[in-house]
């Protein structure tokens, strides 16, 4: 039985993948545990298909957003609503595994982690989720349990550590989940398991590296440094993270050396 949960399952747009996600979680045998859907504006059946779980699952509810909207904007719209001792952060387009929960709880309680991830199948589909296009397993190296900096969104932590850190913050424009997750860090232990945690339903999609330089995006791998200067272990966390910031880093900081040894030498 999975106990004191609340479950905070944000979507947007995801009228097949929040399907799934519910259905893992209704059939799951909770006990004194919540449910809440944040919709972020959806244009689709999203709001419904979450509608059509009000019965199916106890103490479910649902949570209208709109205006400036992004991942860390809806968690934050759920957390006021979250009563349970342990808080659930969900992706609507994840397919939930109850043996992990089993698993991350006994860490939890045990006072071994203060939230704990895990390892995550991708399903990507054509546009209209017809086709399966390809099937990944993400973060399949990891083989033992061990304790990390910064991981994805997806995770389950204790109610006194959310309580400490605070809100996601709904500044960033990309990579919430890895400055909350290093917040984490800052003030617990964060755990990964060797272990799925679920599947995770999405749109086939063609990231290139130099969208995400046009964009801007390695800009908040530098943000992410500057707060976490005061604490070595987790700026060099960010650096380990992203060995292209560490790059132009060090080749500013050679360049610098180069002009001050010339200037000197005139």
């Amino acid at each position: 039985m999975i106990e004191n949960i609340s479950f905070i399952v944000i979507a947007r747009n995801e009228s097949f993948a929040v399907d799934k996600c519910l259905s893992s979680i209704s059939s799951m045998d909770l006990s004194n545990c919540e449910v809440i859907c944040v919709d972020s504006d959806s244009t689709d059946d999203t709001l419904e298909i979450m509608k059509k779980y009000v019965g199916r699952i106890q103490n479910l509810r649902i949570i209208q957003c709109s205006g400036f909207l992004n991942a860390a904007v809806a968690r934050n719209a759920g957390l006021p609503y979250a009563t349970k001792d342990y808080i659930f952060f969900v992706d609507g387009d994840v397919e939930l595994y109850p043996d992990f929960i089993h698993e991350a709880l006994d860490r939890i309680e045990s006072g071994k982690a203060d939230a704990v991830t895990g390892k995550l199948i991708e399903i990507q589909y054509s546009p209209d989720y017809k086709k399966e296009v390809r099937r990944l397993v993400r973060r399949a190296h990891m083989k033992k349990e061990k304790k990390c900096l910064m991981a994805g969104g997806i995770l389950l932590a204790s109610h006194k550590i959310v309580d400490k850190i605070g809100e996601w913050d709904s500044s960033f424009v990309r990579s919430q989940d890895l400055d909350y997750t290093l917040r984490i860090s800052r003030y617990g232990t964060f755990l990964q398991l060797p272990q799925f945690l679920g599947v995770h339903h999405t749109q086939e999609y063609h990231d290139r590296q130099w969208e995400h330089y046009r964009k801007g995006y390695p800009l908040l791998y530098g943000r992410l440094l500057r707060k976490t200067l005061n604490c070595p272990r987790l700026a060099l966390g960010v650096l380990r993270r992203n060995r292209g910031l560490a790059s132009f880093i060090l080749m500013g900081v050679v360049s610098v050396s180069c002009l001050a040894a010339i200037a000197t030498s005139l």
